[in-house]
């Protein structure tokens, strides 16, 4: 494992360096990319399935949705702006960075879960090259960039701190926290509908799945390349209602994103207890 995370390290290492000296759009696009919130829903989800513990993944979906939800909290109360002519299509205030906190946030709870602490090595080169893409682009002052890595570190951190010390309260707990961040940005401060809505359907489901459903929340037993293809089922689900419902009012699509989200969370594991109960 020490060595895949070399060589990650080494590649990822090498792209930024060119992407520093080349000062290539197209390369500073690419480390964009790697910082928008739908890939971190969507690769937390992915490690979700194929983790064998589904609570690690869990903790994963978990630290996204609550660093978005603080994020939007933040942008929309303090409402500053961003540089003029940016080079990426932006949406929003500008401060703090959404991409520099949530991938900050991803990629610092990540190693914990999968528990390869030489990972925080891969971590600081893509929170890096997430960061100083933000900036290239324009899409970002270097204080909102700044303070959206500081604040994705403390997410992180609180995340990992509340799960050693509370267990499994820390989901139920920092669920809430994300419902009331995503709620009073909406309602209060105009957040967008689209963004606000799949946060505050997300934090209600994994609040639900914690209070009724953690029996649940077992080792994943069944065949990973099963999982693999439900989590290519799922996701495709999922963007679909994404889109279908983008004209939705906000209460409608969060009952409508509810259902999606929990459908996508519960399959594998109802289907890990039919396997269990198939073994005997």
């Amino acid at each position: 494992m020490r060595r895949l995370c070399f060589i990650v390290f080494s590649t990822l290492l090498l792209f930024l360096l060119v992407s520093f000296f080349a000062s290539n759009v197209l390369l500073w696009r690419v480390w964009s990319f790697l910082g928008d919130e739908e890939f971190y829903l969507a690769l937390s989800l992915l490690i979700y399935y194929l983790h064998p513990d589904p609570v690690g993944g869990l903790l994963l979906v978990l630290s996204v949705v609550f660093s978005g939800s603080f994020n939007v909290f933040l942008k929309y109360w303090l409402n500053l702006p961003r540089p003029l002519n940016p080079l990426v299509p932006v949406e929003g205030p500008g401060f703090p960075s959404g991409h520099s906190q949530v991938s900050t946030s991803f990629w610092f709870v990540f190693p914990s879960v999968i528990c390869v602490r030489c990972f925080y090595l891969v971590s600081i080169v893509l929170i890096t090259g997430i960061s100083l893409s933000r900036l290239y682009l324009r899409a970002h002052y270097p204080v909102d960039v700044v303070c959206g890595v500081v604040f994705g570190l403390i997410v992180g951190l609180v995340v990992l701190l509340l799960k050693s010390f509370l267990g499994y309260l820390v989901f139920i707990l920092c669920s809430i926290l994300s419902l009331m961040l995503s709620l009073i940005s909406v309602l209060l401060f105009g957040g967008p509908i689209s963004t606000c809505s799949v946060l505050i359907a997300t934090s209600l489901v994994v609040f639900l799945l914690l209070l009724f459903f953690r029996g649940y929340l077992k080792s994943i037993v069944f065949n990973v390349w099963l999982r693999l293809f439900l989590f290519i089922v799922s996701s495709g689900i999922v963007f679909l209602v994404y889109f279908l419902t983008l004209g939705f009012g906000l209460f409608l699509r969060v009952f409508v994103f509810s259902l999606v989200v929990f459908f996508v969370l519960m399959l594998p594991l109802f289907i890990n207890v039919f396997c269990v109960v198939k073994c005997r």
